[in-house]
Formats: structure tokens, C-alpha cells, sequence
């Protein structure tokens, strides 16, 4: 299986990443050969430097290892797209190196054909917090059951980024010249571009499934799209609302924008999925799969995330 990290300004975590990594390997790989690639963005900081020393004492776990570091920043699309272009085997996950693999056995997952969702657990520190992705991920198990999964995300990307790409396993087979320069016609925006090409452009047929288990843990706020974001609106747009706004105008020119029958639209779209989710949590049981693998993941994810955290302070301090 291919490991591809993603980086930017990542050497407070980066240990982290590749901690969960060594624990995949040992708990699921069963003598399967793993290969790491670290795709580094210009950083300004130690993640390069830190990352190869972590490597370099634990060798053993990779069938080979290589960092490719940019010269300057290029933006998380171009990167993305460098990272899917090294590719070479059925079996591989890109993850952002400030993320963690959850405890659970990605190397069955990470080898299906098309596109498998799965529920990614958001943590801060050492705690799960609440992951909107959930309502998303809820709907879709519904409909796909009533055999309209496609239709449905394909009506929800006309108002939002509704399929969390942490979460996301990408088959090796959906891969070519023209999803590359989709996602490479942006600068701060990969997932967005990546699943609108694919749902209303691509015209070769891909499977895509449900899959209820968590496979990774998603760090809240510390993403290159949230540092590029604005936190006031009285600012002129930044790269990446600018990015978004290119998007929008491309793909769903009916739902964006500030008029008001786009407001009305996304406003009447939005309390339309939160009545439908309201059911869906009430154990409905196209859904019920889903709850219960949250619920016990829950229950040993602080557990899974200290212990985490405690072997790459432990690698950190030796370094000092």
C-alpha cells in the first residue's frame, strides 16, 4: 500500500501522522509491503528535517520511502495533483500530514474501484469533536439504499463541498490527464473541483459506495484552506473564497452567488436535508450501520489518539 502525506508547516504534528501510519502497518498490513511519500509544500518550518529523521529510524516499516519537497509554495491543488501522478499501485491513501489513521484496517478499504465515503472523526487536541460530515454521510447511506446515491450528491454539490475528502478513498482507476487538470485549474481548492469533475463531467461510469467505519482522524483548523480563509468579511475576498466563487460560477451558477433566489435556493435546500437528517438520527435503519461504528468508535478514539500523541512526544523529546 502507498501512504502519501500531504504537508505544509506541519512539524508539530507530523510525527503524529506517521505514528498512525507505523500503527496501521503493524495492527492490518499482515507482511504486505508499504511505501510512504511525503509531498512537502515549501514549508517554513522543521516538518521536512523532523519527518526524516522519524523516517530514517524507522526504515523498516517501508518498502521505500521518498520526500519531495517544492522549491516554493505552489498551493494544496498542485500539490494534490503531484501526489495523485505518483500513484503506482491499486492500493494507496493521500491524507494530509496534520491527520491521523484511526485504528482500523484501511488496507481493505484503500483498494476498491470508484470512490468509497466514509465518516472521518474530527479531533481537537485529544478530543473527538462533533463532525458535520456525519448529516452528509447519513444521507448518502439513505439514498443509497433507494438507489439514487449518485443524484443525491450530485444535487448537494449544487449548494456545498459535501463530500469530506479525509474521508474520501479515491480508486487508482479514476486518475487520468482530465481530472488532473480539473483540479489543477485552482490554487487553494482540490476536493471541491475533484468531485464536481467527476459527477457532472467525467462520462466514463465509476462506482461509488458507502463504507460505515471511520478510517481517519481529521484535525480541526489547522488546514491550508482554513489559514487561506478570511475571519473578517469586510476584507476583499482571499485566494481561496476566490477560488470557491471561480468554482461556483463554473459548475452550479444557478445556486451561487448573493442574489436572492441563490440565497432562497441554498436556504430552502439547507433546512430540507437538516428535517431529513433529524430522521436519520433517530435510528432509521438504512443508517443504523453507520451510528453504531460511531458509537463505538467513539468510545476508543481519546484512548487511540493520547496513546497517539504519547509515542511522538516521546520521539520529539528524543530528538532535543
Amino acid at each position: 500500500m502507498e501512504f502519501i502525506a500531504l504537508s505544509y508547516n506541519h512539524a508539530r504534528c507530523i510525527v503524529e501522522h506517521l505514528e498512525s501510519i507505523k500503527h496501521v502497518i503493524h495492527s492490518y498490513a499482515d507482511g504486505e509491503a508499504c511505501v510512504f511519500r511525503l509531498f512537502d509544500d515549501s514549508s517554513s518550518d522543521d516538518t521536512v528535517k523532523i519527518a526524516d529523521a522519524w523516517l530514517e529510524q524507522n526504515r523498516m516499516l517501508f518498502s521505500d520511502v521518498e520526500i519531495i519537497s517544492n522549491t516554493k509554495n505552489l498551493g494544496v491543488a498542485h500539490n494534490y495533483t503531484r501526489a495523485l501522478r505518483s500513484v503506482r499501485s491499486n492500493r494507496f491513501k493521500i491524507l494530509a500530514g496534520d491527520d491521523l489513521y484511526f485504528d482500523n484496517n484501511v488496507f481493505q478499504i484503500a483498494e476498491k474501484p470508484g470512490l468509497t465515503l466514509t465518516q472521518p472523526f474530527w479531533f481537537r487536541d485529544a478530543t473527538v469533536v462533533p463532525a458535520p460530515d456525519i448529516d452528509n454521510l447519513l444521507l448518502f447511506a439513505h439514498a443509497q439504499v433507494q438507489d439514487a446515491l449518485r443524484p443525491t450528491i450530485l444535487k448537494k454539490l449544487r449548494f456545498e463541498n459535501c463530500i469530506s475528502a479525509p474521508g474520501a478513498f479515491l480508486g487508482k482507476d479514476l486518475i487520468d490527464s482530465d481530472l488532473l487538470r480539473a483540479i489543477e485549474a485552482y490554487t487553494y481548492l482540490e476536493d471541491y473541483p475533484m468531485w464536481s469533475f467527476l459527477f457532472l463531467e467525467r462520462t466514463r461510469p465509476f462506482p461509488v459506495r458507502i463504507d460505515a467505519r471511520p478510517y481517519v482522524l481529521y484535525r480541526v483548523g489547522s488546514g491550508v484552506s482554513t489559514s487561506h480563509r478570511n475571519a473578517s468579511r469586510t476584507e476583499e475576498p482571499s485566494p481561496y473564497e476566490l477560488d470557491v466563487m471561480k468554482l461556483k460560477e463554473r459548475y452550479y451558477p444557478t445556486t451561487s452567488g448573493s442574489s436572492l433566489p441563490a440565497k432562497i435556493k441554498r436556504a430552502v435546500r439547507f433546512y430540507q436535508d437538516k428535517a431529513i437528517c433529524k430522521r436519520l438520527r433517530a435510528r432509521d435503519k438504512n443508517t443504523q450501520e453507520i451510528l453504531d461504528q460511531r458509537s463505538h468508535a467513539e468510545q476508543r478514539s481519546g484512548a487511540y489518539i493520547e496513546s497517539i500523541q504519547g509515542l511522538a512526544l516521546g520521539f520529539i523529546e528524543g530528538l532535543q
